[in-house]
């Protein structure tokens, strides 16, 4: 019996992006500066160059305040 060929998927996978509901607020609790929406921004610009993944997983702490806006701009960055 012969099996069909398979390819293996390939998968992104993002984890613990802690989005605001601004572009402008930074990390509370990080001694560094970090504006975690617009790391997003430029770590998805990155990826759009990026060729041969079949899906994009985000995974963990999507938001730093759990709130419809925080949500709702994760959706409008992805």
């Amino acid at each position: 019996m012969n099996q069909p060929q398979t390819l293996p998927l390939r998968l992104l996978q993002i984890s613990d992006t802690l989005c605001h509901a601004s572009d402008d607020t930074a990390l509370c609790w990080s001694s560094l500066p970090v504006w975690s929406n617009r790391s997003l921004q430029t770590l998805l610009a990155h990826l759009a160059k990026q060729e041969g993944f079949e899906a994009l997983v985000l995974s963990g702490d999507v938001v730093q305040e759990e709130t419809a806006t925080s949500y709702q701009r994760v959706r409008e960055i992805l």
